[in-house]
C-alpha cells in the first residue's frame, strides 16, 4: 500500500540521515585530532589509522588493496 511505502521510505530516509550523521561526527574528531597546533598533543599516524572515521571507512578497502597487491 501507498502508506507501507512511504513508511518504508521514511525509514530508509532516517536511517541514511543516522549513517550521514554518525560519518560528519566521525569525520570531525578525527580531523580536529589531526589539526592540533602542538605535535605533542597532536594525534600521531599510527593513532590515526586506528580512528573510528579510519576503521569504520576504509578498512575493507584496505584490505582488499592488500589482497591485490599479493
Amino acid at each position: 500500500s501507498a502508506e507501507t511505502d512511504n513508511a518504508k521510505n521514511y525509514q530508509s530516509r532516517h536511517e541514511r540521515s543516522q549513517i550521514t550523521l554518525t560519518l560528519a561526527k566521525d569525520a570531525i574528531d578525527f580531523i580536529s585530532k589531526l589539526l592540533v597546533r602542538d605535535p605533542d598533543e597532536r594525534m600521531f599516524a599510527e593513532d590515526a589509522l586506528k580512528h573510528d572515521f579510519i576503521v569504520k571507512n576504509f578498512e575493507k578497502d584496505d584490505q582488499k588493496l592488500r589482497g591485490r597487491n599479493k
